[in-house]
């Protein structure tokens, strides 16, 4: 019986810890190879809500941006949106001044099984990881709405507790 209580007892803290609804990065490459990582989080960025609900998550996201050359810059916003993954999976962000201010992105589940039939979202997460040490495949998307050659074209949805 102690085995069992031992064992729930060093399980606990990763079941709990994987809970998290904002523990996920949507990650592109832009056609200047410039790498987007935007979460929902950092210093003074905030969202409320979970990505498996209706409403999801929304509130001011940030971005982290990082060149070819591997230059990174500082947390900035992306942009006041919403990430859900109920009935389709779309991240929206209202109109604004920010980087991802006024675009839309639909998408559809994902996940590593999946990736031999999406050459796209195999070459992001591969990036994704190379930059990472590890997450979870969960989503692609695709731009439809306020699209430019300065953001990415497509993005994916990585699970990642940090």
């Amino acid at each position: 019986m102690i085995q069992y209580i031992v064992f729930s007892l060093l399980l606990l803290p990763t079941f709990a810890y994987s809970l998290d609804s904002a523990e996920f990065h949507l990650y592109g490459i832009n056609a200047k190879d410039v790498a987007f990582d935007i979460t929902p989080y950092g210093d003074g960025y905030t969202a409320d809500g979970d990505v498996n609900e209706k409403d999801g998550i929304r509130g001011e996201f940030s971005i982290w941006v990082q060149t070819k050359e591997g230059e990174k810059v500082e947390a900035q916003p992306a942009g006041n949106c919403m990430v859900s993954h109920v009935g389709s999976y779309r991240l929206s962000c209202k109109p604004g001044k920010h980087p991802f201010s006024g675009v839309l992105y639909e998408g559809y589940k994902l996940n590593a099984s999946d990736l031999e039939r999406n050459p796209d979202a195999r070459k992001l997460y591969k990036s994704f990881l190379a930059k990472n040490e590890y997450g979870l495949m969960a989503a692609y998307y695709r731009c439809k709405k306020g699209c430019n050659a300065s953001i990415p074209a497509t993005l994916i949805f990585v699970w990642r507790g940090d």
